[in-house]
C-alpha cells in the first residue's frame, strides 16, 4: 500500500521533561505521484488499516533499535507508542506521524546525551529540534546540518538532502540543581 512513496521531507521533536521522560514526535512526509497510496488507504478496511499501523510501528522500531542512545553512559531505549497516516488536501502528499517514548536518567548539573547509528547521506531534507526544561542551559551540541541554538533549553538541526550524516550526535546540557 505504500509502495512507490518517495520521502521528501522530516520532521523530528524531542520534548524532554525534567523528570527524564523523552517524547519524541516525528512527522515523515511522501510523495504519491500518482496518487496510488492515497487511494489504496481510502479504500482499505479498518483491519487493513490496523495491520499497516503495526507494520509502520514494526519497521519504526527496528530502526530505532539499529541506534545506540545514551544519556550519561547509559543506554536508553526508545518505543514506538503509536503511528498515524495522514492524507494532505491535495492526495499525493502522505504523512506519516510516529510519537516514540525512552525514559533518561537525568541528574543535577552537566548531562550527556549521544546518539550513534549508521553513517549514511540524507536522502531529504529534515529538521529536528530539541525541547528541554525550562531552567536547563545548552552548552554544547554536535549534528550534522546547521545548528541552531533557538534559546538556552532549545536547539534546532536543519539538515538538508546530500548532507553526509556521520553516524554520531552530542547534546551536553546543564540541568538546574
Amino acid at each position: 500500500m505504500l509502495e512507490n512513496l518517495v520521502p521528501i521531507h522530516a520532521l523530528g521533536l524531542f520534548i524532554v521533561n525534567v523528570n527524564g521522560d523523552v517524547n519524541q514526535i516525528v512527522i515523515f512526509d511522501y510523495y504519491d505521484e500518482n496518487r496510488k497510496c492515497a487511494f489504496s488507504l481510502m479504500k482499505a478496511s479498518p483491519i487493513e488499516l490496523r495491520r499497516l499501523r503495526e507494520r509502520l510501528i514494526s519497521i519504526m522500531q527496528d530502526t530505532v533499535d539499529e541506534e545506540v542512545l545514551e544519556f550519561n553512559g547509559n543506554r536508553v531505549f526508545p518505543e514506538v507508542k503509536h503511528v498515524e497516516i495522514v492524507l494532505k488536501d491535495h492526495l499525493d502528499i502522505v504523512s506519516i506521524y510516529y510519537i516514540i517514548y525512552f525514559k533518561a536518567k537525568l541528574k543535577s548539573g552537566v548531562n550527556i546525551y549521544e546518539d550513534h547509528y549508521e553513517t549514511t547521506k540524507a536522502t531529504y531534507d529534515y529538521e529536528a529540534y530539541w525541547i528541554f526544561p525550562f531552567g536547563v542551559k545548552i552548552k554544547d551540541v554536535v549534528m550534522d546540518g546547521e545548528v541552531r541554538l533557538l534559546a538556552d533549553n532549545m536547539v534546532a538541526v536543519y539538515v538538508r538532502k546530500g548532507t553526509r550524516l556521520s553516524g554520531y550526535e552530542k547534546i551536553i546540557f546543564e540541568m538546574p540543581c
